[in-house]
């Protein structure tokens, strides 16, 4: 059989060959031993609020200098401020690397790896110590992400789980720039610029956060049992699931050209379906 015979999966899986990474390696690594961890987290925090507000902690002279409380600026804001500027350079470069495992589809850059996530550990620290700790702190999504990423770091290699979701660590470089901005350092810049500046970060979170998750979704393939069913019909094979994508991709007048109605009726409602659409998004 000519490779050219071959469906989707068949062409993946000679692709990538034993780097093919299964969904149920992938959800054990990357969702269910960080879920784990973030449990046993939150049952930890609960003691350690308590002592920390008990002992009022956050009015030690050193912890009110350089890192300050959730709601109050520290009085030298040097320290923190340099911490999310390492912060900020580690989130990029985890995605950089990121971006070269879809290239060279295994994982050779642990080392480098490790060293983030030993500082990314370091800042979930500080991040707790500036917010006394509270469990609540620990479910915003930049530490959420945190969890989600470091965790998997430290368990033993994998070569075939070279797919991560390192690439969501954008968000913790828009963060850190959020958290820079309210030390007051950057107070130099005109309104303008630092519009522009999240502008900018925002635009590069989006795609990267969008791009990354439908690569690994389509490197991890179909849901076992979950396969699509498709009726082969005059406008192509179809489904419920690949209309829908259709219809959406329709009245949001991106149209794709992958589909094409062939009927009068669908036709005329596709007509309909383009026009409701416009105005929905005018």
């Amino acid at each position: 059989m000519s490779p050219w015979d071959w469906n989707d999966e068949e062409r993946l899986e000679s692709a990538l060959g034993a780097n093919r990474p299964s969904w149920g390696s992938f959800v054990e690594r990357y969702l269910f031993w960080p879920t784990v961890a973030q449990v046993a987290i939150l049952i930890v925090l609960v003691p350690m609020w308590w002592a920390w507000d008990h002992w009022h902690c956050s009015d030690i002279r050193l912890l009110r200098m350089h890192v300050g409380k959730k709601h109050r600026k520290p009085a030298n804001p040097n320290f923190l401020a340099a911490l999310l500027v390492v912060q900020l350079v580690c989130s990029m470069v985890s995605v950089s690397l990121w971006v070269r495992r879809t290239y060279v589809q295994k994982c050779d850059d642990l080392l480098v790896e490790l060293s983030i996530s030993i500082f990314f550990v370091m800042g979930y620290i500080v991040r707790m110590v500036k917010n006394e700790f509270m469990p609540r702190e620990a479910l915003t999504l930049a530490c959420l992400i945190d969890v989600y990423t470091t965790v998997p770091i430290f368990m033993e290699r994998d070569e075939s789980l070279w797919p991560s979701l390192v690439f969501v660590r954008v968000f913790r470089a828009l963060d850190a720039m959020s958290q820079i901005e309210s030390t007051g350092v950057l107070d130099v810049l005109s309104d303008f610029r630092r519009a522009l500046l999240f502008l900018v970060l925002r635009t590069i979170c989006m795609v990267i956060v969008l791009s990354g998750t439908v690569f690994t979704l389509e490197i991890l393939g179909e849901i076992p049992g979950f396969t699509d069913k498709s009726i082969e019909t005059g406008m192509g094979d179809i489904s419920f699931v690949s209309i829908m994508y259709f219809s959406i991709s329709t009245i949001s007048t991106v149209g794709y050209g992958d589909f094409t109605p062939t009927t009068i009726p669908s036709r005329v409602f596709i007509c309909l379906e383009i026009v409701v659409g416009v105005l929905f998004f005018s």
